[in-house]
């Protein structure tokens, strides 16, 4: 006789199961019974020979599974009671589960099985795994799995092997190989840097997930694929090499490449969907966006982000990593990408709601961060193609915090002038009293990115700078009005540094940058009405000179810094150009924009900057591998 026809459990475990069930004739009874008896209280044991133990789970293993139930019950449990009461019996289904993996003689039941078990291992994966209270999470969930460190090793060993043999059988149903997918999805990306991911590694499945995403078939399955692709590249990527991104690196299936890409557009289109149906998005008049502009002068409090978009974004915004691993990795990814005019008009408007509400919480700082070492990396490797004039692309940007960008912001444009006003977008609306330094910093390494990349390739880019310099002068309000506050905060003083550096390139390029004297003139605008700012950063950045400077080539005194030859020099320039000008309008106390420009235009040629050092291409990056 079967033992699943043995004994039924305790009265107390029979009433909770009874009162769960529902009213479903495809399945038995039978199946809530067994579940109960297996996650009793009393913590008994299933039977005591290995035989009958076999029997009992491969026969609950023929029964339908009631998903939602299973959930339920062992979310109930606490992890002190997984430990001490449920471990042997909870050990003994998921051994025998992964046992069941491995096909039998009997192939009619192995197709019976097959789909229960699948959905077993996944709901005790996804239940115990999401839980916060092991106090040693990988040891924790061995034994919990395994039964002791012993059996581990041919336990995953086997787990992974199943799930490989399965994803890779085209004669299995499309069904079962996603549902597999996605155990081997929910376990990755659970375990995170934990050992059990390890035997991912030992046996490599790329082959296999390139498979599913080359072939026509499992297009449904694209997804899960590349995200699951992506999770294992990551797997202590700096500790070994790992043989995910040296897959990668030698990737060679454009086509597989193109479906990538594509499916990017997709999902990041659903996502920006999410944020416009979070916020209704109102277009300002010119009168708003005259506003706008000049409440963006001042170094106010940003509005503070809805409380709908602490939610967002959606999930679909994990594609954002396997997307970053395939293009740092593989040149051919890349060229593919850069070509794809569709994915550049939906990546930068999908951006453009990510930096906007970036601060919302921790998880979209998160992605904001990525997308912009992202930017960064293209800009660099592909720059070129990115700010082409033929090149144009309508992007529809964010416009649900004021201020709004100009409206000629969603004009086909080259790609790198919707990549400047992404810049705006995210240093205008992020502005907090704890400043996120790292992300600030990779925001101002992408604007400084932008201006080597013009002036490397020669090119005059028709843009709007006013918006630019204007928000990296409210984010220097910020840094310089509260150095001492911010002193606390490691890096507070690159940031000063980086917005010198950027100033001061444009200044030493600006010939070479601008359209026309117009441009270089309203740059030198900026500067001088944001003298105080200036200042206040050159001090932070500890780059103030111990001498007065008198002349337009004046004698600086010895600066102690740790910033670079290169960003002593450029606050030497801008020092030079506040002195000078200063000294040029005393002859009255007030001074008009007009006049202020015109005064600028007369005198452009008349100061003579170091340059040993602005020359250089030089760009703060951070390594774009350490997030």
């Amino acid at each position: 006789m079967s033992t699943l026809d043995q004994t039924p459990p305790t009265s107390n475990a029979q009433t909770q199961s009874s009162s769960t069930l529902p009213p479903n004739p495809s399945r038995t009874l039978k199946w809530y019974v067994t579940i109960d008896r297996i996650l009793s209280p009393t913590g008994e044991p299933i039977a005591t020979s290995e035989e009958e133990r076999e029997r009992f789970y491969l026969d609950l293993f023929c029964l339908k599974v009631d998903s939602a139930v299973l959930a339920t019950k062992l979310n109930e449990i606490t992890v002190e009671d997984l430990l001490k009461i449920y471990q042997s019996n909870l050990s003994d289904l998921f051994q025998y589960a992964v046992k069941c993996l491995k096909p039998s003689d009997d192939d009619e039941m192995d197709e019976i099985r097959l789909p229960n078990v699948i959905t077993t291992l996944s709901i005790i994966c996804r239940e115990i795994l999401k839980k916060k209270d092991f106090q040693n999470f990988s040891i924790d969930i061995i034994n919990l799995f395994a039964g002791s460190l012993d059996n581990s090793d041919q336990l995953f060993s086997e787990l992974v092997a199943g799930i490989d043999r399965i994803l890779a059988d085209f004669n299995q149903s499309l069904l079962i190989r996603h549902k597999t997918l996605q155990l081997a999805l929910s376990i990755v990306s659970a375990i995170n840097q934990g050992s059990i991911n390890a035997y991912f590694l030992r046996r490599d499945l790329f082959s296999t997930l390139a498979g599913i995403v080359s072939d026509p078939r499992t297009v449904s399955m694209t997804f899960d694929g590349v995200l699951l692709l992506g999770l294992l590249a990551n797997f202590r990527r700096f500790e070994s090499r790992n043989p995910y991104l040296v897959r990668m690196e030698d990737y060679v299936d454009e086509k597989a490449m193109e479906r990538i890409i594509t499916l990017s557009v997709l999902a990041l289109g659903d996502v920006r969907s999410g944020y416009m149906e979070a916020q209704e998005e109102k277009t300002t008049s010119l009168l708003g966006n005259v506003m706008g502009a000049l409440s963006s002068i001042k170094p106010s409090n940003p509005t503070p982000p809805s409380e709908p978009f602490r939610t967002h974004p959606l999930m679909p915004t994990c594609i954002l990593l396997p997307l970053f691993d395939f293009l740092r990795a593989n040149t051919t990814f890349l060229n593919v990408l850069m070509a794809d005019d569709e994915f550049w008009a939906e990546y930068l408007s999908f951006a453009s709601y990510l930096f906007s509400h970036a601060s919302a919480s921790k998880r979209s700082r998160a992605y904001a961060r990525l997308v912009l070492v992202t930017l960064i990396v293209l800009i660099e490797e592909g720059g070129l193609v990115l700010s082409q004039r033929e090149r144009q692309v309508t992007v529809k940007f964010c416009r649900q915090r004021q201020p709004q960008l100009p409206l000629i912001s969603d004009q086909p444009r080259p790609p790198i002038s919707s990549v400047l006003d992404l810049t705006i977008l995210f240093l205008r609306h992020n502005l907090r009293r704890e400043l996120d330094i790292e992300s600030y910093l990779d925001s101002l390494r992408l604007v400084h990115s932008v201006l080597v990349n013009l002036q490397a390739h020669q090119v005059r880019l028709d843009y709007d700078w006013t918006g630019l310099w204007r928000a990296l002068v409210c984010v220097g309000s910020l840094v310089g009005g509260r150095g001492g506050e911010l002193k606390q905060f490691p890096n507070i003083d690159k940031v000063a540094q980086q917005i010198l550096d950027v100033f001061s390139f444009a200044v030493i390029w600006s010939e070479t940058l601008f359209m026309d004297t117009d441009g270089v003139a309203g740059l030198y605008y900026e500067i001088l009405r944001a003298s105080h700012t200036i200042r206040q950063l050159l001090k932070i950045a500890g780059l103030c000179p111990t001498e007065p400077l008198t002349n337009t080539i004046p004698t600086i005194g010895i600066i102690s810094s740790s910033a670079g030859a290169g960003t002593i020099e450029g606050g030497k320039n801008l020092e030079m150009i506040l002195k000078s000008f200063e000294s040029l309008m005393k002859s009255k106390s007030r001074w008009e924009a007009e006049e202020v420009i015109g005064l600028v235009k007369e005198h452009l040629g008349s100061i003579e900057f170091i340059d040993t050092c602005s020359l250089e291409a030089r760009s703060r990056r951070a390594d774009p591998y350490r997030l």
